[in-house]
């Protein structure tokens, strides 16, 4: 057989298959799940020729052309795995990881670099703004209802409104049109190591094009760097190592960022991750946790956040 589904999975948000060809490798195809209030996005052409100067370790790789009418995403990579799937089932080790992290750290960095190519006419941020209507009283689905509820018990409502202003900040459109070029949500999830990695270390691509949009620069950074303070914290590893992955990218995208707004934005980003398992997947237990370890982030929120663990893990419900 020449081609073969090697993954598939999915949220009510965005569904995912990995295939792979004899031919031409592996190619990831993602598509809007049943619940997502806007459709998944696609690359402007303009912006093509930007993303393919930018060359290095890690690489932006976007999807292929869109036809009228195609509600799926084609995009070419050079592995089956994301680093998040191999963070969690820890089938990498932290030194390779963080070598990786570091290079993305410095591709986003290059992206940032970059004039906006023609207008930007680009949608707002989409996470802080699923975020934004859930804590206006939007909550349609699945358990984003009962998610409310047990937010306003861990968090208050001062935190939530700080959450809200916080999200506020980055859709406003003098923000956006001030703003750099975003990838919009440059998750583990997207960043794919290749199966082949070239001669001078880990290379991988970062799948980009569905959630591109305009704004502070800090945002990109600070979506990235959430997700590797949330392992850091819940998952069972050792901290410090956990923290070397957060040190990397850093490390990789260089002293211009301001560290407190990357630290609001990993808030917020955490914050995102636990509405979106709600919402578009379900409740489980463990969102309390998680919930609990957002009451701490965003009272701890700024640099400081991305320097060390909250919490000794043996003091984490």
């Amino acid at each position: 057989m020449l081609t073969k589904i090697v993954d598939d999975f999915g949220t009510g948000y965005v569904h995912t298959t990995v295939v792979h060809t004899v031919t031409d490798g592996f190619f990831w195809v993602r598509s809007s799940g049943i619940d997502r209030p806007l459709p998944i996005g696609a690359l402007p052409d303009r912006i093509r020729p930007l993303l393919a100067s930018i060359q290095g370790p890690v690489t932006f790789q976007p999807h292929q052309a869109v036809h009228t009418h195609e509600t799926w995403r084609v995009f070419p990579a050079p592995g089956p795995s994301s680093v998040a799937k191999q963070l969690l089932l820890q089938e990498e080790g932290t030194s390779g990881t963080a070598d990786l992290l570091q290079s993305a750290g410095a591709a986003l960095a290059e992206l940032h670099a970059h004039v906006v190519p023609g207008p930007p006419v680009l949608p707002s941020p989409q996470g802080p703004a699923r975020l934004t209507r859930w804590l206006g009283g939007s909550a349609r689905h699945r358990a984003s209802g009962r998610l409310r509820e047990e937010a306003v018990r861990f968090l208050g409502e001062s935190r939530m409104r700080t959450a809200r202003l916080w999200c506020a900040d980055l859709q406003g459109e003098n923000v956006r049109l001030s703003g750099v070029l975003l990838h919009g949500a440059p998750g583990l999830g997207l960043l794919i190591p290749s199966v082949e990695p070239g001669t001078g270390g880990s290379s991988a691509v970062l799948l980009t094009g569905e959630e591109l949009t305009t704004g502070p620069a800090e945002f990109d950074l600070g979506w990235i760097a959430g997700e590797l303070v949330e392992h850091r914290e819940v998952s069972a590893g050792d901290s410090q190592e956990q923290q070397s992955l957060i040190n990397a990218l850093l490390t990789g995208y260089g002293a211009t960022a301001d560290l407190d707004a990357v630290a609001r934005t990993a808030v917020l980003r955490m914050f995102v991750h636990v509405h979106d398992f709600a919402t578009y997947v379900g409740w489980h237990e463990s969102v309390r946790t998680h919930l609990a370890l957002l009451a701490d982030a965003i009272d701890a929120a700024d640099s400081a956040l991305l320097k060390q663990p909250l919490r000794p893990k043996d003091r984490r419900p």
